[in-house]
Parts: structure tokens; sequence; C-alpha cells
């Protein structure tokens, strides 16, 4: 039996983000409100409709860093929640996360903003490369108190 493109897409996205919840050590469902937080938010410079220039977004893409095999970063920027304009810029990567919400800088924590980043990240390597990046190589995600979560961000 042939799973379509549709399916063998969620199949990927659900271990995914069950993989995600169980690193960070949050409820799945706080991923998943994470997860559609961002689809319904995001938009990209360089594929932006002429229709869509003046609709509201609160997360757009700045730049995704590609080495040809996979995907190796992105470079967010998100409108506050609570602020009206004030920006936070969100870069994530194999090696690290930034963020320059509040939540990130005073605390060091993972904030829902590097969370969004590492879900665009797989989504962008599943359509591209068809495969999900490998948590296990972001050993950042388990380091102390740069690993911890703040589920009310």
């Amino acid at each position: 039996m042939e799973i379509n493109a549709s399916e063998d897409y969620a199949k990927k996205m659900r271990a995914f983000l069950l993989e995600l919840s169980n690193r960070l050590g949050v409820s799945l469902n706080w991923v998943i409100d994470v997860y559609y937080w961002l689809s319904d938010n995001i938009k990209s410079r360089e594929f932006q409709l002429e229709h869509e220039t003046d609709k509201p977004t609160r997360a757009e893409i700045i730049r995704v860093f590609d080495n040809g095999e996979e995907v190796i970063g992105v470079r967010l920027r998100f409108s506050s929640d609570s602020r009206r304009n004030e920006y936070y810029y969100t870069t994530v990567g194999r090696y690290g996360a930034k963020c320059t919400c509040e939540r990130n800088m005073i605390n060091g924590k993972v904030c829902k903003h590097i969370v969004a980043g590492l879900i665009l990240m797989n989504v962008i390597n599943v359509l591209k490369y068809s495969r999900v990046i490998n948590l296990s190589n972001y050993e950042w995600l388990n380091e102390g108190s740069k690993g911890s979560l703040r589920e009310d961000s």
C-alpha cells in the first residue's frame, strides 16, 4: 500500500512534534499549539504574494540557512503579542538558539519563538529533503537551564 505525500508529511510531523515535546519535557499539546500558532502567522519575504503585502502577520522568515543536504538554521522575526511595533528576532541552528524576547533574555530559557524556529526548520527540511531533522544533533536542548522551557511563553 502506497502512502501519498500528504500522509507521509503528516506522519513525519507527528513523530517530530512528539520527539520535540519529549526532549523539552513539555506536553505534546503545548508543542502542537506552538505549531498551529506558527502556521497561522508565518510569511516569507521571498515568497510573498502581491495581495498579501498588507496582510498582518506575527512571524516572518528572514533567512533559511541550508548546506545543500539539510536545513541547518533559520532567522525569524516575531511581532510582540502584547506591544505594538515591537519585534523579537530569533535565530535557531544546530549549535544554539537565541531570541531577543524577555523570557529568553532574562531567564535563559527556551521560549516559544525558539520552539517555533525548530518546528519551521523541520517543516522546510521535510518538504525539501523528505526527512525530519535529527534532534539528537541539537545538544543545546539538553544543556542545563538552556534546555528548560517556559510553557507560559
